[in-house]
């Protein structure tokens, strides 16, 4: 693997050239460190209260959609990283068991938990850091566990 320099530049360039969902701080304009971590870009919802003519029908409740926006500021170990963005999430749980990389730049990803993970760990293989994530859910624990590929 290359060095840790030069793999975070290749962080920093796929995550703003290729990741979508993924915005750097000179694209926000102002300064990068005033950017709250995780906050909802959305929330939606559905009125099911309303009555309709007719027949009554049975649904299931509509679930509220939110998207969050995950920060990775420069400097910051990406292990280090999905370890706050898992306790900010109050269910995930990191097991980080690959060598470590550096952000060189700072990143915003947006999605759930899952979703911005993913786009990081595509981003890093695209530079061939040769990284797995694998997330595990039950009823009591949700697992992250990164890896390097075999």
């Amino acid at each position: 693997m290359p060095g840790s320099a030069l793999m975070s530049f290749r962080l920093y360039l796929l995550l703003m050239l290729a990741a979508p969902g993924v915005t750097g701080a000179s694209e926000r304009g102002g300064n990068p460190d005033d950017v709250p971590k995780p906050m909802p870009l959305l929330a939606a919802a559905s009125d099911t209260s309303a009555a309709t003519p007719g027949p009554a029908l049975t649904s299931a409740p509509v679930r509220k959609s939110v998207r969050y926006v995950w920060r990775i500021n420069s400097g910051d170990k990406i292990s280090d990283a999905f370890r706050a963005w898992a306790r900010q999430s109050k269910k995930w749980q990191v097991v980080w068991e690959a060598p470590e990389l550096v952000s060189q730049a700072s990143v915003d990803v947006d999605g759930s938990f899952e979703d911005a993970v993913t786009k990081v760990i595509d981003a890093l293989n695209r530079g061939e850091a040769g990284l797995a994530a694998r997330f595990y859910i039950d009823s009591a624990n949700s697992v992250l566990r990164v890896m390097e590929k075999k």
